[in-house]
């Protein structure tokens, strides 16, 4: 790395770090990680509930990367946080020094290294526990070296490329079809041979994955796919773009700003490195909308590809400056400014509203968690659609009503268009699993205790399940726990359950 390079890296690093302080977030389902990983520790296997194997995650080399942070003895959250604060800071590393390297003056370094800075999304998820900034590095990386070795064939620059490539297809499912972009990508520019060994390093990595799903899980594909999955129509892909739209109208527009620039500037060659990024962004779109987007505040998915759109808007600032007119470098000017459009969606507005609350929740589900491992039944069993912290810090046996880690919910079926990731369901597998304690909806604290009718507002389908089924106010009854600093949370408590003796 040069000098120019590394100071760059340096101080755009930095300002990503205070970024994602400011948010200083880590997310529910980063637990859910956690979890599996806290069991294959202790002996129990890569298991959400032991003797249950149900691959209840997407982000394998993610569990992975964690274990050796968690044999120096840091807890597992502050290793995932640290993992990925190290993960985005190399992104950043690798954008600026490239554009160092391609441009001569320093301003398009600088625009990248400040779009990833002053991202909300790529800040936010940096820190929030999970693998989104691992997959970005892999997915610059892959770039990068392919740019690279187009421009000067080496066989250490196509292997680094192909290395990152599996990466990325162990580290999330779609990694796979970057690697069929990347591939077509050098078959044009420097040949079959290359393509191949792209193509082949790619798709036999989830191959690879996929072999040892199926033998130790019995499934090819996560778990989260069934539970997630819906087939192919016009309202999931709408639901997609009306996501997409959420993010680009967070940035008032500017990452669409940034692509036309590129596309205007240095894109004009149709062989333009650049033009690799963008197909990676545009695969990622496609996925994106045929999944139906993601609920996850910070549009959590985008955060990914910051790094690609970081390089595209780096090339077209360069492309400009290289021309002498003034109308050009004035252009230039506006997108190196381009990341303070950004700033207002990480410093006001719904988003960061609702991230606050949800912060609140998740601290009173980690000590809710906490304390029924210290005062509860260790065979309590518990169904609940939240199943981060409460599951990692009381590791007691939960039921997933959501599905992401209990097979049975995923394959349900039935299952209609809502939030994605919340629409799988069945209410009465769950009542015929005779849970001790049922929480419905989105379980909070609260400095009063609650009825039944306040207690039960159905947050999602399988809430509704429940309150379809007698069996419900039958079987189980109101009751609430109390926190050490005096707050409670309502539950439902099966009758003649004696294990929790804090319950009210």
């Amino acid at each position: 790395m040069s000098a120019r390079g590394a100071a760059i890296s340096l101080a755009a690093g930095a300002l990503l770090l205070l970024h994602a302080a400011h948010f200083d977030h880590i997310a529910d389902d980063a637990y859910i990680s956690l979890r599996y990983l806290d069991h294959w520790l202790r002996g129990e296997g890569l298991v959400f509930n032991p003797g249950e194997r149900v691959m209840g995650y997407s982000n394998f080399l993610w569990i992975v990367a964690l274990a050796p942070l968690a044999a120096t003895g840091l807890s597992l959250p502050a290793a995932a946080q640290g993992l990925g604060a190290a993960a985005a800071f190399a992104c950043v590393a690798l954008v600026c020094n490239e554009l160092v390297r391609r441009h001569a003056p320093l301003w398009p370094a600088l625009a990248a290294g400040g779009w990833l800075a002053a991202s909300a999304p790529f800040a936010l998820w940096a820190q929030a526990g999970l693998e989104g900034p691992l997959f970005a590095l892999w997915l610059t990386g892959a770039q990068i070296g392919a740019c690279r070795h187009a421009e000067q064939p080496s066989s250490q620059r196509l292997a680094a490329t192909a290395l990152c490539l599996v990466a990325a297809a162990w580290t999330r499912p779609e990694g796979a079809a970057y690697g069929l972009v990347v591939a077509c990508w050098l078959g044009w520019r420097t040949g079959r041979r290359d393509a191949l060994l792209c193509l082949a390093a790619s798709l036999g990595a989830w191959l690879v994955f996929g072999g040892f799903a199926l033998v130790y899980y019995g499934d090819w594909l996560p778990n989260t796919y069934y539970a997630k999955a819906h087939p192919l129509s016009l309202a999931v892909v709408e639901r997609g773009w009306l996501f997409t739209w959420a993010y680009l109208k967070g940035q008032y527009g500017a990452t669409a700003i940034a692509i036309v620039l590129f596309a205007a500037t240095a894109g004009r060659s149709a062989r333009a490195p650049g033009w690799l990024g963008v197909a990676m962004l545009a695969t990622f779109v496609a996925f994106y909308l045929r999944i139906g987007g993601d609920a996850l505040v910070y549009h959590r998915m985008w955060a990914t590809v910051q790094p690609l759109i970081a390089i595209a808007l780096g090339d077209a600032v360069g492309s400009l400056l290289a021309r002498p007119s003034v109308p050009a470098r004035a252009i230039a000017a506006v997108g190196c400014l381009l990341p303070l459009l950004a700033l207002p969606h990480s410093l006001r507005g719904f988003e960061l509203s609702y991230l606050r609350a949800d912060d609140e929740r998740i601290r009173s589900l980690g000590v809710l968690g906490r304390e029924l491992a210290e005062r509860v039944d260790p065979d309590t069993v518990i169904a609940t659609n939240v199943i981060g912290a409460l599951g990692f810090y009381s590791r007691l046996p939960l039921i997933d009503m959501l599905g992401l880690t209990n097979r049975q919910i995923a394959h349900a079926g039935q299952r209609s268009l809502g939030t994605p990731g919340h629409e799988s369901h069945d209410g009465a597998y769950v009542l015929d699993r005779e849970p001790d304690l049922i929480l419905v909806g989105i379980p909070r604290a609260s400095h009063r205790r609650i009825g039944t009718a306040e207690a039960f507002r159905p947050a999602f389908p399988s809430d509704r399940d429940l309150a379809a089924d007698q069996r419900l106010l039958r079987d189980y009854v109101l009751r609430h726990w109390t926190l050490r600093d005096g707050r409670h949370v309502a539950l439902f408590a099966r009758r003649g359950y004696q294990g929790a003796p804090n319950l009210e």
